[in-house]
C-alpha cells in the first residue's frame, strides 16, 4: 500500500461524500434550542481518521483544504458568469461546514484556503510546493478536475472507491494517461473543449468527450489544434476505435469559438500559484473529548480514534 509524506484533503468534496454516509443524525448542542445536523461532521471525521491511517502514518500531515470562494464565486465567475451556475448552495451543509471547521481547530488540525480561489487551487498550490521539496503527496478528493495534477509524486486518492481497476483506490499516472487518454497536464484541454456539465462549462459546440480526446491525442495541444482550424477549419480526429474522420462543421465550431474555448481552459485549469492562508489552530486534547460528547459521536472517543487525531495535530 502506498503511503504518503503529507495527505491534502479536498474539504467540501468529502463533507459531500460525508453527508451522504451520516446524513440522518442531528443532535442539540448545549444552548441551541432545536437539533441540528450533524451526519457530515461526524462522516468527515470518521473518514479522515481511516484514510490517514490507511495512506499516510503517525508522523504524516494532512491538511484540509477549504473554498476560498464560497460567497461570490470567486474570479473564474467574474471570467464566466455561468460558472457553476446550475449549483444550489445547502444550508445544512454550510452549518456544519462551520461546525466542521471549528471542531478541526480544536483538534488541531492544519486547515488552509485562498482568497477567491477553489480548493483545487490551494490543493494544487500546496501539492506543487511539497512535491519540489520531494515529498509524496497523496490528495483526498473524488473530484476529476484535478487528475491534472497527477505526477510520479503526486496521487489523488478518491474516496468513493468506484474504480474496481484502481489500486488502493489511488490514481496514478498510468491511471490518469488511461482515463484522459492523454497527459495529465493536458486534461484542462480536452475538458474545455468537451465541457464540463457539473460546473456548467459548456464547451465547444458539437464536440463531445470521444472528439475532444482525439482531438488533444491527435493536435498534442489546445493552442496547436486552433492554430490548425484557424487556417483550416477540416479537423482531424483519431477516433477510438482507430479511425480517423474528417468535419467541416466541428472544425469551423472551433475556430468561430476560439476565444471562448480559451476562457473554458482558463476556468477548468487548476492554479497552482494561489497565496494560500492557514486557519489558526490550537491542539486541546481534552475539548476534543468534550466537544466529541457534546456531538454524541461516541465512536469517535475510541482511543484509538482519539490516538490518530492527536498523531495528525503533532504530526
Amino acid at each position: 500500500m502506498s503511503r504518503y509524506d503529507v495527505l491534502l484533503v479536498d474539504g467540501m468534496n468529502l463533507v459531500h461524500r460525508a453527508q451522504h454516509g451520516g446524513n440522518e443524525l442531528s443532535t442539540r448542542l448545549p444552548g441551541v434550542d432545536e437539533d441540528i445536523p450533524i451526519g457530515a461532521v461526524y462522516q468527515f471525521i470518521r473518514s479522515a481518521v481511516i484514510l490517514h491511517d490507511e495512506h499516510g502514518g503517525p508522523k504524516v500531515p494532512l491538511i484540509v483544504c477549504w473554498e476560498g470562494d464560497r460567497e461570490d464565486g470567486g474570479w473564474r465567475r467574474e471570467l464566466f458568469p455561468g460558472y457553476k451556475s446550475g449549483r444550489n448552495r445547502s444550508g445544512d451543509i454550510d452549518a456544519q461546514v462551520d461546525i466542521l471547521q471549528d471542531l478541526l481547530t480544536t483538534c488541531g488540525w492544519s486547515q488552509a484556503w485562498s482568497d477567491r480561489h477553489e480548493a483545487d487551487d490551494t490543493l494544487a498550490t500546496l501539492a506543487r510546493h511539497l512535491e519540489a521539496r520531494d515529498k509524496r503527496v497523496g490528495i483526498v478528493t473524488g473530484d476529476h478536475d484535478l487528475h491534472q495534477c497527477v505526477t510520479k509524486n503526486v496521487h489523488i486518492i478518491d474516496p468513493n472507491g468506484h474504480r474496481h481497476d484502481l489500486v488502493n483506490n489511488t490514481w496514478k499516472l498510468r491511471d490518469v494517461r488511461h482515463r484522459w487518454t492523454v497527459e495529465p497536464g493536458r486534461v484542462p484541454d480536452v475538458k474545455a473543449l468537451m465541457g464540463d456539465s457539473s460546473d456548467s462549462v459548456p464547451g465547444a459546440k458539437g464536440i463531445g468527450k470521444l472528439w475532444a480526446h482525439g482531438l488533444i491525442r491527435t493536435y498534442g495541444t489546445l493552442d496547436i489544434l486552433l492554430a490548425h482550424v484557424k487556417k483550416d477549419p477540416e479537423v482531424l480526429a483519431t477516433m477510438a476505435d482507430g479511425s480517423v474522420k474528417r468535419s467541416v462543421t466541428k472544425g469551423r465550431s472551433i475556430r468561430d469559438e476560439d476565444t471562448q474555448i480559451r476562457t473554458y481552459r482558463r476556468i477548468v485549469t487548476t492554479v497552482d500559484s494561489a497565496p494560500v492562508d492557514f486557519f489558526p489552530r490550537a491542539y486541546d486534547a481534552g475539548a476534543v473529548v468534550q466537544k466529541f460528547r457534546d456531538l454524541k459521536f461516541a465512536s469517535l472517543l475510541a482511543p484509538s480514534t482519539l490516538k490518530t487525531i492527536g498523531q495528525i495535530a503533532n504530526a
